[in-house]
């Protein structure tokens, strides 16, 4: 009994490096604790007294914070970390050198009296939260990750990580729901797919570009037969106009001809322009003549009236005004 206790003691000294000395780990580990009310309870429970087993578990439970239920077998320098939370129920059988951290979860699902052995072997690390459910093996140096659900048997060396997944040597990963076999017939199915996908993009790219050129080929083909047909037409239309007697009004309407009548016509207007502008002056010079001329024979009578003498204004104007009758 007292070489158990040094050997969970020195287990936990070494394992932890938080921890100062032997004494510190026996006052404040409750991992620590918890195994000693475990072993009590299950050596109780073994001599067929199931009720006081039951009690001194539910002590450790009440002062520690895991429950360990009496049955439960757990072997030497198993070191419960933290201890808060950790629940280990009547089937289980926890190998040596085993590492259990706060929150984890070991026990069978099946309701009832009757439940499936689940072993763990030795030097198996279980992470914070995981849950290790039904009657499943865990393999030598295992390593279930925190939160990790593990429903079926795992082999030695074997590291569990997200739940229902395993990865091997951190490379392979497979499900749990699967037979190893299975998922490399899978992968093998994905590789197969993914040729024949890729021999069918490369034939679907010969065969565009086939139609890519036939179709070159038919528009250079077309473009010839319409460069054909076009010089046919040419000659055809020059042949007729030669041999036409219209052929000259058909001439007479092109652009050419067009611009010689336009330049005719053009001399033909600055002419009649030059005579009605010459007329235009001639007018305005007589009429510039005749302006003159009232002008200065005003000037002549202007000039006889001041040269007459005023008297005779005088009696002029008298004679002109309508009064002078009267007086």
């Amino acid at each position: 009994m007292f070489d158990l206790i040094k050997e969970d003691l020195q287990t936990i000294y070494e394992k932890d490096s938080s921890a100062e000395s032997r004494l510190e780990v026996a006052l404040c580990y409750p991992g620590f604790h918890a195994l000693q009310f475990h072993r009590a309870a299950h050596w109780c429970y073994i001599q067929g007294w199931t009720t006081t087993a039951r009690v001194v578990s539910s002590l450790g439970r009440f002062f520690t914070g895991v429950d360990i239920h009496p049955a439960a077998k757990i072997g030497r320098r198993v070191f419960i970390d933290h201890g808060m939370g950790v629940v280990i129920g009547n089937t289980v059988q926890i190998g040596d050198d085993c590492t259990i951290y706060q929150g984890a979860t070991i026990g069978g699902t099946d309701i009832g009296k009757e439940n499936a052995k689940l072993t763990i072997k030795n030097n198996v690390v279980i992470g914070a939260g995981a849950q290790i459910l039904g009657g499943v093996t865990v393999g030598e140096n295992a390593q279930i990750g925190p939160s990790a659900v593990v429903l079926k048997s795992l082999g030695d060396g074997v590291s569990v990580g997200l739940p229902n997944h395993v990865t091997h040597s951190g490379r392979e990963v497979r499900s749990l729901g699967f037979d190893p076999e299975d998922v490399k017939k899978l992968q093998k199915l994905v590789r197969e797919q993914a040729q024949v996908i890729a021999r069918l993009k490369a034939q679907t790219g010969s065969v565009t570009e086939k139609d890519a050129k036939t179709q070159a080929d038919g528009q250079d083909s077309s473009e010839v037969v319409s460069t054909a047909l076009v010089k046919k037409k040419s000659s055809k239309k020059g042949a007729t106009i030669e041999k036409s007697p219209m052929s000259e009004q058909v001439l007479n309407k092109t652009p050419a001809a067009q611009g010689k009548k336009t330049r005719r016509a053009g001399v033909g207007i600055k002419k009649v322009a030059g005579k009605t502008s010459e007329k235009v002056v001639s007018k305005t010079r007589a009429k510039s003549a005749s302006k003159a001329k009232t002008v200065g024979t005003r000037k002549v009578a202007a000039t006889k009236v001041s040269d007459k003498p005023e008297t005779t204004r005088k009696v002029t104007a008298k004679s002109k005004s309508p009064l002078a009758g009267e007086k």
